[in-house]
C-alpha cells in the first residue's frame, strides 16, 4: 500500500474533524488526506534526529511535551486551509 492509500484510510482517524455540511467535506477532504500523505512521506525527516544520519540506523526521537507545544503551533484551521 502506497502512502496515498494509506492517507485515504488513516486521515479520518488522525484529523478528527466535525464538517457543518458535505460541501464542507468536499472542500476539505483533499487537503486533509494530503495533509497525512505528506506526514507519512516525511516520517524520517520528522522523526529523526538530524545527526542520525541517513539508512536503517535512523531512530524515532523521545521529545519533551514542552518541546512539542513549541515546535507545533498550528491551528486546526491553519491546516484545514493548506
Amino acid at each position: 500500500m502506497d502512502s496515498k492509500n494509506l492517507a485515504i484510510c488513516w486521515w479520518p482517524t488522525l484529523l478528527q474533524f466535525e464538517f457543518s455540511d458535505m460541501f464542507v467535506f468536499e472542500q476539505a477532504r483533499p487537503h486533509l488526506m494530503n495533509f497525512v500523505q505528506i506526514l507519512i512521506d516525511s516520517t524520517a525527516e520528522l522523526f529523526t534526529s538530524p545527526s542520525s544520519g541517513g539508512g536503517a540506523d535512523r531512530h524515532l526521537v523521545n521529545h519533551s511535551s514542552e518541546e512539542m507545544t513549541t515546535n507545533l503551533s498550528y491551528s486546526a484551521d491553519e491546516l484545514v486551509s493548506l
